[in-house]
């Protein structure tokens, strides 16, 4: 009754029933055919759902008009904001760039607690290696601050996504937080490596600040990302393409 594809690479396939597809990356401006294939490709969809408000709006303006905007859906959490800083991330090379950045602010205080396979990469002193981890919620249950470096790539960092439900004290690097919605922020935008961690120094020295930006990520995952309205609006949607035919 209905077709989904995941990623553009496969909307080009024929369907005789009605076709969506979740594009998770915009991949235009890295693929060799650019924009043109992709919008080709995406315009046999009968919707494309899209986790990015950036990537949504980059495909009205090229044509592909039947989008609708659906982030990935983590179920909001009550967690202690503690003073401790964390960084969490793929060793991808766009996290590395992110974490050179910082690095290169050259700081002994706060230590970082570097989580995921990036912290392989987390050779200067500044950082705290913890490594992997098998509780989804350890990063976030040990430490209050969590910093956003990561500025190359395409769709929405998850991992903003998760500090936001977990009501995190969130530092971001400007253009961490890409495909989010910008009317409201849940966050401290920065422009340094140096802003960023005297930011981090001043969460981490006041509680009352932690706890504020803490409420504001909590009401920014309320009014935009929480798990039941994304979950159930999609579901809708479904049900209207199966409708319709």
């Amino acid at each position: 009754n209905l077709v989904v594809t995941n990623y553009s690479y496969w909307s080009w396939l024929p369907a005789t029933c009605p076709k969506a597809c979740v594009l998770l990356d915009l991949w235009s401006n890295y693929m060799w055919e650019g924009m043109r294939r992709e919008v080709q490709d995406l315009s046999t969809c009968g919707q494309v759902f899209v986790i990015s408000r950036s990537e949504e709006k980059q495909l009205r303006e090229a044509g592909v008009h039947r989008t609708f905007w659906s982030p990935p859906a983590f179920p909001g959490r009550e967690l202690p904001v503690t003073g401790e800083v964390g960084l969490v991330g793929s060793n991808s090379l766009f996290n590395r760039e992110g974490l050179s950045w910082l690095a290169s602010a050259h700081a002994s205080h706060p230590r970082i607690r570097v989580y995921g396979k990036l912290a392989a990469a987390a050779e200067a002193p500044m950082f705290n290696r913890v490594g992997t981890y098998s509780d989804h919620d350890q990063p976030y249950r040990e430490c209050g601050i969590i910093l956003f470096t990561t500025v190359l790539g395409m769709g929405v960092q998850i991992k903003t996504i998760e500090a936001l439900a977990a009501g995190r004290a969130i530092i971001a690097r400007r253009g961490a937080a890409r495909g989010l919605p910008t009317d409201t922020k849940g966050w401290i935008e920065v422009d340094t490596p140096e802003e960023m961690i005297s930011t981090a120094k001043r969460l981490q020295d006041d509680l009352s600040l932690r706890e504020r930006q803490s409420f504001a990520a909590r009401e920014y995952y309320r009014l935009h990302l929480d798990s039941r309205k994304i979950l159930s609006n999609l579901a809708a949607e479904y049900e209207k393409m199966l409708k319709n035919g």
